[in-house]
């Protein structure tokens, strides 16, 4: 494998290798050394000696170091696909030579203990102190430990070093281990010995495209959609599923049998890697170039104007058309071209998707374009939102019978044990199937892993290992241009690999490549193109950084030449080769104009992305006051493109610009800092340290003259203590920031603030009752907001239905809610697209949905992955609710705890609703003291309307446990407190309580 690491211990010539480690030592070598002579002892470690080097040898490793009589070997310097299998192997055989030393009578047998361990590891020269070579990374400590835990004569591997492997060996026992620093644990076996089972296969290579099998139903129900879009009537299809599961393959399969379609085909690559607007202009090259269509501008169906903006997409830049005409012209194009023939528009790994692309979308799909087809191949079911006409066809692990045939397939003539086995490691992944069957070690029993995860941290070691072990296999050039491709992206246009190669890329070159499965060339696209993500992000991991380093800044060059040629704009792609290259300078300036070209079109994610790469490139400059302003203003920009989907790095972000402010004594920007903290807490659900830093901006700008900074500061500052449940002081923050800002509405800026502002304080005297009040808030929010598309109406909805559910006013809920869900599916954002889904379920719940408990699980089952956890409690508190409601008791326990852990947090607002479900899955005096806690929490913020709610659940448990009379007392009570707070839907359920008793 190339990759070499400058600099460090390692040297020039340092390479990351894919190896198995294997530490063994002489158990009781304390007694050994005190019970012989000396002459004795030096006899058995020379003895010792000379096994480990003969049967490492024999077994394809390398004596690394032996220390006394202790040894350190690795297999994997010269690449075997089964080198797990070479380590344990040898294991055992140096367990059965040493017992069989020549040794005194009174020592007995000699045992050792033995751990085996592999991962990817940094390999550079090494001396005659730290071992033939210097090994950086978790396996050789691992092995060590695991080497440390074994018994006399135990042999402890993981199942990192086994992997498909494993049920070659007899094992006694498994079970996990936790490792300081690795965020799984490991899962370890105890070896014993060889299986009886030793079958290896070695099958012929599969060139191209695996056949598509166990996806017939889902073609037929593709096919039939396909049809009723012909006909006139626009739809959408969406195929979901993990990675590896065939959706690319499925879609390719169905699109290659539409010859009486016009087809235009794109897809999407994550965050970093993609201009703004990709597949969009993916779309319109292809109808640029495509003779099929009518060619643009010459002869088309559009109007010059419509035209122009289209045109105006492919240049790119902060100077592309407003989004709106985009939409408007996209429509025409689709509407114009659906006239002539069927079109079929198609995008690959959507989940990847710009905001932008997103809104579009959204738009599009709402219109009646004709005989249109929309095909979508997304790892992510979030991302499709509700509207008519939507199919969504979720891609399943194949059943068993269907994996047997497609290794079958590909490996005609395998014996049936080994069939079996290789099925049961697939997990039902078709990619797994046919990575696993293209490995060279097939062994005869695998072991059963599927992928839990679509991170690219998912993919198995030893899938890893079958990518790795192709990729060392081609000659250096070959290989070169495969690391290249990847770094370029999942498609890497020849042109500009040839450029950054400064070569051509031969025939012979790309036949060597695509033998090994790694690449293929698309000549259409004129590109190379990775068979799936995985492959690329394997052999992104396997390059080494100074290799890395080199190709990055070839890249660089080349875009650069392009970008002179054709005058295309290049920010977001430098940005990222010239972070690649270690040109921070250069990959700050691109990173921030790409991140404002995405703001120009709404692409928030992509905006988040690159400002962040913006930001990891300055802190990588020498300190100047310069980079220390330039670090506030770009701060300012990441905020603005984070309200609605804030992360973590926020915090980081502001408390390191927080430090560069003080150190060099810039008051306004700290006020601002400190302000942007406070801010960036509140979205992320840490009320308590968004109050800290609030006051403490507060303090600091009690003699500024920036007094529209001073009201934000208030509003974050009550907004946040609305969170944390102490109305009191929300309500004199929120009014005096409300105050200040009222006048100056005029700004769009400001009035975004104030309505946002309003709805917190609506949403505060709803949860007291004062409904009235509330409704009144928001409607003069969203008058403020409905002359324009903004992103605060959306909060605004989501807090109104929140208040129309309090009140039990369940279809206004549901209208609110609906236009919630339609705003966040525009906007593009995943918390908002979540909290609307959750909300959507639990209103859907109270009114008849059976579905509704598991909507909101969806939805939540998001937000609980992520870092922006605003108003969670009260979400897991009313889905514990429904779920009780609905039988499923242990679920309800589950998330009214998770509401209880977030109040601890002093996220309050569900904590009343969790202890209600406690109090009713308990009995006696425990029971009533949940309920009491419940209205402890509900009265600390003068919640009328859940202490109301309070009575009646009690007086539902106590009549369900027979005590009907004190059920009575606060049926009444509640009845008489719902119908003097307006709450008619609630006051009907307590009278028919007390009908019943």
């Amino acid at each position: 494998m190339s990759g070499e690491d400058q600099g460090g211990p390692n040297g020039p010539a340092a390479q990351r290798r894919q190896l198995t480690v294997l530490y063994t030592d002489l158990s009781d070598s304390t007694h050994l050394t005190a019970s012989l002579e000396w002459e004795l002892y030096a006899g058995i470690l020379s003895d010792l000696k000379t096994v480990f080097a003969d049967v490492i040898t024999r077994f394809g490793g390398i004596v690394e170091q032996v220390q006394g009589d202790g040894m350190l070997a690795v297999f994997g310097l010269e690449a075997h696909p089964d080198d797990g299998r070479r380590a344990v192997s040898a294991a055992l055989e140096l367990n059965e030579r040493v017992a069989s030393l020549p040794v005194p009578a009174k020592v007995g047998r000699l045992h050792l203990h033995s751990g085996v361990h592999a991962s990817t590891v940094l390999v550079g020269p090494g001396d005659d102190v730290t071992g033939k070579h210097v090994l950086v990374g978790d396996a050789p400590n691992i092995a060590a430990r695991l080497s440390a835990r074994a018994g006399p004569g135990e042999i402890l591997v993981t199942e990192n070093a086994l992997g498909t492997d494993h049920h070659f060996f007899r094992k006694t026992s498994s079970y996990p281990l936790t490792v300081r620093g690795l965020a799984q644990p490991l899962r370890i076996f105890a070896v014993a010995g060889h299986h009886d089972i030793a079958t290896r296969y070695e099958a012929r290579r599969l060139r191209g495209l695996a056949p598509l099998i166990g996806r017939d139903q889902d073609l037929a129900r593709l096919r039939a959609v396909a049809a009723h879009a012909a006909s006139g009537i626009q739809q959408q299809v969406w195929l979901v599923g993990a990675p590896g599961l065939g959706k690319t393959r499925l879609a390719n399969e169905f699109l290659d049998h539409q010859s009486d379609a016009l087809l235009l085909k794109a897809h999407c690559e994550s965050f970093l890697e993609a201009e703004p607007l990709q597949p969009i202009r993916q779309w319109l090259k292809a109808a640029m170039q495509n003779e099929t269509f009518t060619p643009l501008p010459h002869g088309s169906p559009l109007s010059q104007e419509e035209t122009t903006r289209l045109q105006g997409v492919l240049t790119g830049g902060i100077e592309s058309p407003p989004l709106d005409e985009v939409i408007e012209a996209l429509a025409a194009l689709f509407a114009a071209l659906s006239q002539r023939q069927a079109l079929i528009v198609f995008v690959d790994d959507w989940q990847w998707a710009d905001d932008a692309c997103r809104r579009i979308l959204a738009d599009l799909r709402t219109r009646n374009l004709g005989a249109v087809l929309f095909l979508f191949a997304s790892r992510e079911a979030s991302v499709i939102g509700n509207n008519p006409g939507t199919h969504v066809i979720t891609l399943e692990p194949l059943v068993t019978t269907d994996t047997q045939v497609l290794v079958r397939t590909l490996r005609p003539g395998m014996a049936d044990d080994v069939c079996a086995q290789l099925v049961d490691a697939a997990g039902g992944n078709p990619l797994f199937a046919e990575e696993l069957c293209h490995a060279l070690n097939a062994a005869a029993e695998l072991t059963r892993r599927a992928p839990a995860s679509i991170e690219t941290g998912w993919i198995p070691l030893h899938i890893k290992s079958l990518i790795q072990s192709r990729l060392e296999k081609l000659p250096a050039e070959a290989a070169e241009t495969v690391r290249l491709a990847a770094l370029i992206g999942k498609d890497a246009p020849l042109e500009l690999l040839e450029t950054s190669l400064g070569r051509s890329v031969t025939a012979q070159e790309l036949n060597q490549i695509s033998d090994e499965d790694l690449l293929y060339l698309d000549s259409q696209r004129g590109a190379l193109h990775f068979k799936h993500g995985m492959t690329r992000d394997i052999v992104v991991e396997s390059t080494g950084a100074a290799e890395a380093r080199r190709l990055h800044a070839a890249i660089c060059r080349a875009l650069l030449q392009h970008a002179a040629t054709t005058g295309e704009d290049i920010s977001q792609p430098m940005a990222i080769h010239c972070m690649g290259a270690h040109d921070f300078e250069d990959a700050a300036r691109h990173a921030i104009r790409g991140g404002d070209e995405a703001m120009a079109a709404l692409a928030l994610d992509k905006a988040r992305a690159q400002y962040q790469l913006a930001f990891e490139a300055l802190e990588r400059l020498p300190a100047a006051e310069a980079i220390d302003r330039e670090r506030l203003e770009l701060a300012r920009r990441l905020s603005a493109a984070s309200n609605f989907d804030a992360q973590n790095v926020l915090v980081d972000i502001f408390t390191q610009v927080r430090a560069s402010m003080l150190s060099i004594g810039n008051r306004d920007a700290l006020i601002e800092a400190e302000y942007q903290l406070a801010h960036a807490n509140y979205l992320l659900g840490n009320a308590t340290e968004a109050v800290s830093h609030a006051l403490d901006a507060r303090k600091l700008a009690a003699t500024s003259s920036r007094a529209g900074l001073r009201a934000q500061i208030d509003s974050t500052l009550g907004q946040a203590y609305s969170a944390m449940g102490r109305y009191n002081e929300a309500i004199e923050f929120l009014d005096a920031a409300l105050c200040s800002q009222r006048p100056y509405c005029d700004n769009p800026r400001t009035s975004a603030a104030y309505a946002y502002g309003l709805a917190c304080r609506g949403m505060l005297l709803g949860d007291r009752g004062q409904f009235d009040l509330a409704y009144a808030d928001f409607t003069e929010a969203s008058t403020l907001l409905s002359n324009r598309f903004h992103e605060v109406l959306l909060s605004v909805l989501e807090m109104q239905a929140t208040v129309q559910s309090w009140q039990g006013l369940w279809e206004q809920a549901r209208e609110s809610s609906l236009r919630a869900a339609g705003l966040a599916d525009r906007v593009g954002s995943r918390y908002m697209t979540a909290m609307a889904q959750a909300l959507l379920g639990y209103v859907g719940a109270h009114l008849g949905d059976a579905d509704g408990a598991d909507a909101m699980k969806t939805g939540l089952g998001w937000i609980e992955g992520h870092d922006m956890r605003l108003w969670i409690s009260m979400q897991f508190g009313r889905l514990a609710e429904v779920l009780l409601e609905t039988g499923r008791t242990s679920e309800a326990l589950h998330f009214a705890e998770a509401a209880l852990h977030r109040a601890k947090q002093f996220d309050c607002l569900g904590e009343a609703s969790a202890c209600c479900v406690q109090a009713a899955l308990s009995t006696g005096d425990e029971s009533r003291r949940w309920f009491e806690t419940a209205r402890r929490a509900a009265g600390q913020r003068d919640s009328r309307r859940e202490l109301a709610l309070i009575d009646y659940k009690q007086a539902v448990c106590l009549a369900n446990r027979g005590e009907a009379a004190d059920a009575g007392k606060l049926a009444a009570r509640s009845k008489e407190a719902f119908s003097g707070l307006q709450m008619p839907w609630h006051a009907d359920r307590a009278q028919r309580l007390l009908l019943r008793l």
